[in-house]
């Protein structure tokens, strides 16, 4: 066996502690989050919400759940309802298959290089930031970029 290598034969082992951690954490350190309710209630009357993480489905509805968010998402996709999770673009196609949008109309926002990567391959808009930086005029303000640019492709970059 290589060193740095786990066990195949433990691997079941490690997947069971991990899954019991990450309870243990969600329990410990999870509580609605007004911010972000406040935030996501701002854009959920006009805009299609959607999660898109490498999480498993629990961990991801437990966390939505005990945050106050899972309400204002529209389509959830974990890495349990792909085939190929992020970097692949594959779970940004099918969050807007579930959303009904074509990608160029989907503006993301990473906090991650891989799941920028995702993103940018499905060919959404994509903005790398920091979970806690999103602010209503950040978003709005990317908004109005991505609004922009899909008007200058319509019209050929012509005023019309």
């Amino acid at each position: 066996m290589q060193e740095g290598r786990l066990d195949p034969r433990k691997a079941d082992l490690v997947a069971q502690a991990k899954q019991r951690f990450t309870q243990t954490y969600l329990e410990q350190r999870c509580y609605p989050l007004t911010d972000r309710i406040n935030l996501l209630t701002h854009f959920a009357r006009d805009y299609k919400l959607g999660c898109v993480t490498n999480c498993i489905k629990h961990t991801t509805t437990e966390i939505l759940r005990r945050t106050g968010l899972q309400p204002f998402f529209q389509a959830v996709v974990t890495n349990e309802d792909v085939s190929e999770p992020k970097p692949s673009p594959q779970p940004y196609h099918l969050a807007c298959g579930l959303l009904e949008i074509e990608p160029p109309e989907a503006l993301v926002f990473e906090d991650h290089d891989v799941g920028v990567t995702a993103a940018f391959n499905a060919h959404c808009a994509v903005r790398k930031t920091q979970y806690h930086e999103l602010t209503v005029a950040l978003i709005w303000g990317a908004i109005q970029e991505t609004n922009a640019y899909l008007k200058e492709g319509i019209n050929g970059g012509h005023e019309g």
